[in-house]
């Protein structure tokens, strides 16, 4: 995995995953008022998502966090405008794709050993994973691992490093383990926590 900072007044990193994957990191706090207020879930989210997946818009270019809102509030049945939970960039990264490549995970604190061997295989096998933290509730992008072993974290512009034990016993948020209880995915809920695995196929 490779990093390359780079000047542009939108984008503060250039990072090349290990599948060759090059993905673009967004400045936070530039796109809009929702975005400086609510808008982790998409900077850091659906975002980092849809340049993992290539997927683009009609005119070439990628996703920025303001386009990805605006277009939701349009297209995505039920959205209105509020903060996306970690449940809700699944919602949206498909509905753009129009292919389930996103899939939601629950962590209620009861399961983090299994939540651990989860991830770490999804890593394995070439996907991404968007985590919800807590205190504050705050999305992040696992991309993978450096040459040292260590977890590769894209948040709010930067490129940090970790491991999962660590995000998932200390920094995770913790929720209901159920589908059919994140009714309020568009909103900002405690009990809208866990994870989200993106794969290309």
């Amino acid at each position: 995995m490779k990093k390359i900072s780079i000047k542009n007044k939108r984008y503060t990193t250039r990072l090349a995953l290990n599948d060759g994957t090059k993905i673009l990191i967004p400045k936070p706090y530039i796109w809009g008022t929702f975005e400086k207020a609510h808008g982790c879930s998409l900077r850091n989210g659906v975002c980092i998502a849809l340049q993992f997946l290539k997927v683009r818009q009609k005119n070439g270019t990628i996703w920025n966090p303001e386009e990805i809102y605006n277009w939701a509030k349009k297209n995505v049945r039920g959205y209105t405008g509020s903060k996306l939970t970690i449940y809700g960039t699944m919602k949206v990264i498909n509905s753009i794709c129009h292919y389930r490549h996103a899939t939601w995970h629950p962590i209620t604190g009861k399961n983090n050993s299994v939540v651990v061997k989860r991830i770490k295989a999804a890593l394995n096998d070439n996907c991404i994973v968007l985590f919800e933290q807590r205190n504050p509730i705050h999305t992040v992008a696992f991309v993978g691992y450096d040459k040292k072993g260590r977890l590769v974290v894209v948040d709010n512009g930067r490129v940090v490093k970790s491991n999962i034990r660590n995000q998932v016993r200390n920094k995770a948020l913790r929720g209901n383990a159920k589908t059919a209880e994140q009714t309020n995915w568009f909103k900002t809920a405690v009990k809208a926590a866990g994870y989200v695995t993106v794969r290309k196929k």
